[in-house]
């Protein structure tokens, strides 16, 4: 596939949105002529999204008048957190190309949907992406559901007895959305039951306008956290003490973040869990208003 498609760095916002004319404040038309996307990405010559990195720099009154702005040019944007900005693939694949990949593979997927070479009601599941033509490794745009799940399955997995030599242990993921129309926010929660007593908890956020659908953007936030969540996993092989947590202090950092970000308002959009325990009964019910 060739996507005729470039990354751009630096670009001003008023070259990129349509702000002359367009009815804004003067405070939003003055951020515009000063501000910049830290990435825009563009085909055949045209912009078509943008990418921005929140990490040290950014201020959080600016960046909501960008998400302002794109929101009132319908132009997609997608804030990629620090702990998110790294490579992928076993350093073949770079954050900026995965997220290109992503995006210009699912615009391929709906235009051959729409040519009938699809059926009408086939999901875009990025690990059933087993091959694109000029990616060498195999599920390219599912790193973190792929190699960071086959990691999990050997360190944590039961063996399935018989003549398999397969391990398989299944990690509880949950990727929430918020429902306030003007915050497309998507929130991940990893979970590992070790034992009775402990565990292992990762949560991220990622926010994006206009980009993906919902199914879509919360398969990509799933991915990109399973990714990170293989930091934590080598992490935990090293010094599995200063990872572990026990399930009190777990569900106490569960209802801290739910008091901080009002997660039982948002909705569940995916939903995967292991073996129940109180855990993961805690998340099913912040996820989706119910016990697992």
């Amino acid at each position: 596939m060739n996507y005729e498609a470039k990354v751009n760095a630096k670009m001003r916002v008023a070259d990129i949105l349509p702000i002359e004319n367009s009815g804004i404040s003067n405070e939003l038309y003055s951020y515009a002529l000063k501000s910049h996307f830290d990435f825009i990405v563009t085909q055949s010559l045209l912009p078509v999204f943008a990418i921005e990195f929140d990490g040290m720099g950014h201020d959080d009154l600016n960046d909501k008048k960008k998400d302002q702005l794109c929101k009132k040019f319908d132009f997609p944007i997608l804030r990629v957190t620090e702990s998110a900005w790294r490579n992928i693939q076993d350093g073949h694949m770079t954050m900026l190309q995965y997220i290109c990949e992503v995006f210009f593979t699912y615009e391929w997927f709906k235009e051959e949907k729409s040519k009938g070479n699809f059926n009408a009601d086939e999901p875009f599941i990025l690990a059933s992406m087993i091959e694109i033509p000029h990616i060498e490794r195999r599920f390219p745009l599912a790193p973190g559901v792929t190699s960071t799940r086959q990691k999990i399955h050997k360190l944590f997995g039961k063996d399935l007895g018989g003549n398999s030599a397969r391990k398989v242990f299944v990690p509880t993921s949950f990727v929430l959305k918020n429902r306030d129309s003007g915050n497309d926010q998507f929130f991940s929660i990893i979970y590992i039951q070790l034992n009775d007593i402990s565990g292992i908890l990762y949560t991220t956020k990622m926010k994006s306008t206009n980009l993906f659908d919902d199914i879509v953007h919360a398969d990509f936030t799933e991915n990109l956290a399973m990714l990170n969540f293989e930091s934590i996993i080598d992490d935990y092989i090293k010094n599995p003490e200063a990872v572990r947590k026990t399930k009190s202090e777990i569900m106490q950092e569960l209802r801290t973040i739910d008091d901080k970000f009002g997660l039982s308002k948002w909705s569940g959009v995916l939903g995967s869990s292991g073996e129940s325990d109180e855990v993961i009964d805690l998340i099913s019910k912040i996820s989706f208003g119910r016990e697992s």
